[in-house]
């Protein structure tokens, strides 16, 4: 018995009915990859701005934080100059006083005198004698010449030296002085105390 082959409308409905169902199935898998992927690059997308937007309040944040550790070093610093030079102005009005400044002058060498001067080891100061204060040359400095007449021992004058050549020390804040000269007169050999009779020709500095 011979089979009927025949196109029939209902086989074609069918044919097409199957054929459009297979289209819809291939569009719709499409778009469902279209979408994963669409949505796919625009998480890593929005990842990335997230990320870099982090990245640069990071760095603003750390960038607010170095100015104002900048700002506060700047503050710390100007207050250590501000300090270091009014300690160096004091210094360089103490050791190169603006005038003669007599008083204190004598003052600082009463009392170096006073602090070595010992009953067998005396160091006394009989008189000073200023004269007129001088321009030094080649030098923005004058010079103030004095006299000095002690009563001195020998190691007492050692230390009188000392003192002399380490005048001027910022430090101690010492008005800076010098030896020109001097001469004495040798105590008499029977003398128990042995002391000296000195006349030395100082200078003082000023500006």
């Amino acid at each position: 018995m011979q089979q009927n082959t025949s196109l029939t409308p209902a086989l074609i409905r069918q044919h097409y009915y199957s054929r459009n169902v297979m289209i819809y199935t291939v569009l719709i898998g499409l778009a469902v990859l279209l979408m994963g992927f669409f949505i796919a690059v625009q998480y890593q997308d929005y990842d990335y701005k997230t990320t870099f937007i982090a990245t640069i309040e990071d760095r603003m944040n750390t960038a607010r934080t170095t100015e104002s550790d900048l700002t506060s070093k700047k503050i710390e610093i100007d207050k250590e100059y501000e300090s270091t030079m009014q300690e160096a102005t004091k210094a360089f009005v103490e050791i190169f006083p603006a005038s003669e400044n007599y008083t204190e002058l004598v003052r600082k060498l009463d009392l170096f005198f006073k602090d070595i001067n010992k009953l067998n080891n005396p160091a006394v100061v009989t008189s000073i004698k200023f004269d007129k204060p001088v321009q030094e040359k080649n030098s923005p400095y004058k010079i103030l010449p004095f006299t000095v007449n002690m009563n001195i021992t020998k190691p007492n004058f050692d230390e009188f030296l000392k003192h002399v050549y380490t005048s001027g020390n910022v430090k101690d804040l010492t008005r800076l002085i010098d030896i020109k000269s001097f001469s004495l007169t040798m105590p008499d050999e029977k003398s128990q105390t042995k002391t000296l009779v000195l006349t030395v020709k100082m200078e003082a500095y000023m500006q």
